[in-house]
């Protein structure tokens, strides 16, 4: 975070996602541009355990990229560049998983970036850290992207 520059954002990715469309990159630009009060972004995805961030519809078992892209295709053509308030509101860490976290350089410093050593659970503390703050967060609806997490079914999805 410290090489990105004040008016930048940065995209903070587990290492199982996968984007299934091609105009991801353009979307995040129109919303970052039409959105200037959010400073932290999520989007949707098949295998995540919190409800906010789970695409209607979705079946979180399969790992069949032409069904994700599929899938993903109708969730863009559906909702295009709209996003959702995720009010989180309060001091505990909200129900979002950090398998996908778009942040600018403004928000990070506002919360002070993250001191925690390592990767793990990074994610929660720039949550819990945007909450405490009073961080806009929101879902970029017409972003799904495909998120193995696990899936041998060492936590039950299949």
């Amino acid at each position: 975070m410290d090489l990105i520059a004040g008016g930048d954002w940065a995209l903070f990715l587990d290492h199982d996602v996968m984007f299934v469309s091609r105009d991801w990159y353009p979307l995040l630009v129109k919303v970052i541009g039409k959105n200037e009060d959010v400073g932290l972004f999520t989007c949707f995805s098949n295998r995540v355990g919190t409800k906010a961030q789970k695409a209607p519809g979705v079946c979180p078992v399969t790992h069949d990229i032409l069904y994700h892209r599929h899938f993903g295709q109708k969730i863009a053509e559906k909702y295009k560049d709209r996003v959702t308030d995720l009010k989180l509101e309060g001091k505990k860490r909200p129900k979002l998983s950090g398998y996908f976290l778009l942040i600018s350089k403004r928000t990070w410093n506002k919360i002070g970036g993250v001191t925690k050593k390592g990767t793990s659970k990074v994610d929660w503390h720039i949550i819990k850290k945007c909450v405490a703050a009073d961080i806009k967060v929101a879902r970029i609806d017409g972003l799904y992207v495909y998120h193995y997490r696990r899936g041998l079914g060492e936590d039950g999805y299949g």
